[in-house]
């Protein structure tokens, strides 16, 4: 169902004044059932990951997934938040469930944004599936602000030629691609170069604004090989059209990392908030980085994106969370001016 992204831009908040903060990558995860589509693949449902929040689940006696993050969402230091879907693996063009990790339809989180009023649409895509073409012109009309793949966990490689009609249509459509970089522990996964920021390159090159999930930071725990950093800030320079983001900054893999990006005033300048949610905030990680007023603050905070926002401000990325009204798909018909500085109405 359609939703209207235009309304969402324009609706006022608590503080008009302000410029309207974004995240822009908030998962979207459900339980399986036969009203919602979702799949959990065999090999998934294993993963230490999966047990690990279905035990927080558990113990905190949750409600569904979709009122937890609407709860959430009532954050006042957040306006818009960009909620993604999740496209599984494909055999054949057709879903192949065995090697499947999460498979969270589009129809379902625009279902959810549709009665969400901070809540944009971030379809995911897999060019592998038969209806690839259709299903992005389906999600366009929907009010999608960018698609998202992970290529090492959705089994496809972003350099085969079949998918170069999928980037020239994005770029025609000016939807951006938000592509995985870097480690991932949360889901099965296929070859590791799936995750390398070469995968990054065929879609920069057909004009595609690409950004970074993770903006290829490294592994804090198992690798700390900054080669693929290196990798993204080469192609910063190289590409206008590329972005980073700062999901899971404060995650066990990348918040002994964060210097790499926190250090360098190109990156800083072309990254996009992101929190990674409903990853764990780790921030304790973060050392002297945070001054203990803003320490104390955050451990009396409740909501995860408050949270997020206090942190880094603290650690002066401020301007990313209103750096998106500028890249995402937004409405062209929207007061030009307002989209343009992510002004409300």
């Amino acid at each position: 169902m359609p939703h209207s992204t235009d309304a969402k831009l324009n609706k006022p908040m608590a503080d008009e004044t302000r410029p309207l903060r974004f995240d822009i990558h908030v998962h979207y995860l459900d339980e399986p059932s036969a009203d919602n589509g979702v799949v959990v693949g065999p090999k998934q449902r294993l993963h230490p990951f999966t047990l690990f929040m279905r035990g927080i689940r558990f113990l905190t006696c949750a409600k569904p997934f979709p009122e937890i993050l609407a709860r959430e969402l009532d954050s006042p230091m957040l306006d818009r938040a960009v909620i993604l879907a999740m496209d599984g693996c494909y055999r054949n063009g057709k879903l192949d469930r065995k090697n499947t990790a999460y498979y969270v339809p589009n129809a379902l989180v625009a279902d959810f944004c549709g009665r969400h009023p901070k809540a944009l649409l971030g379809a995911s895509i897999n060019p592998m599936r038969c209806d690839a073409m259709d299903e992005l012109e389906r999600v366009a009309v929907m009010g999608t602000v960018l698609i998202k793949w992970l290529p090492y966990s959705q089994g496809f490689d972003p350099s085969e030629a079949a998918i170069k009609p999928f980037y020239r249509r994005l770029a025609q459509l000016r939807i951006p691609l938000l592509i995985h970089t870097g480690p991932e522990y949360s889901l099965i996964s296929n070859p590791p170069r799936l995750s390398d920021t070469s995968v990054l390159i065929p879609a920069l090159d057909e004009g595609v604004t690409v950004i970074a999930a993770h903006s290829s930071l490294p592994d804090s725990v198992f690798s700390r090989s900054k080669a693929e950093f290196k990798r993204f800030r080469v192609l910063l320079d190289r590409f206008p059209n590329l972005y980073g983001d700062t999901a899971a900054l404060f995650g066990a893999s990348r918040v002994r990392q964060m210097d790499l990006l926190l250090k360098d005033d190109m990156v800083r300048s072309r990254v996009l908030n992101g929190s990674d949610y409903p990853i764990p905030q780790l921030w304790r990680l973060a050392g002297g980085k945070i001054n203990r007023e803003v320490r104390r603050t955050v451990s009396a905070q409740k909501n995860y994106f408050s949270r997020e926002y206090l942190l880094k401000k603290e650690l002066g990325l401020e301007e990313s969370f209103v750096r998106p009204a500028t890249v995402l798909r937004l409405p062209s018909d929207s007061p030009k001016g307002d989209i343009e500085r992510g002004l409300n109405a």
